[in-house]
């Protein structure tokens, strides 16, 4: 028996949105200004490391771009004695390779502890696709 509905209730419904010219620049506006903002700190640091201490520091030098590229200051980085630079490196690999370690041991272990539950709930927070095989 055929439905009772309107014409117009029969159609597939659409659920895409038309856009307009004036709501897709705005998006894109928006975007744009989002990308300068999130890049723009980056950039500035980088630009600021070829920069002598007098530019970065002295507000009345201060702009954008160095008035002359410098690379003292990785030099000093390299060759100051007092900067252990190899021993900052041990320690950020030997953070790095314990998490990886410690969370993939967790995840393990969690994974063979919901294995042997039945409940529903605590084996869906660990799903197969995201646990080490």
């Amino acid at each position: 028996m055929p439905a009772l509905l309107p014409p117009r209730f029969n159609r597939p419904i659409d659920c895409r949105r038309r856009s307009t010219a004036g709501g897709r620049t705005l998006i894109y506006a928006v975007l744009i200004i989002g990308c300068i903002l999130t890049v723009t700190p980056f950039v500035w640091t980088i630009l600021a490391s070829f920069k002598t201490h007098a530019e970065i520091i002295d507000p009345a030098q201060r702009t954008f771009l160095p008035r002359e590229f410098t690379f003292s200051n990785y030099q000093t980085i390299f060759s100051d004695p007092s900067l252990p630079l190899a021993r900052f490196y041990a320690n950020s690999l030997f953070v790095a390779l314990s998490n990886v370690v410690i969370h993939t041991f967790t995840k393990f272990a969690v994974r063979l502890r919901v294995r042997q539950s039945s409940n529903f709930a605590s084996s869906a927070c660990c799903s197969p696709t995201s646990s080490p095989r």
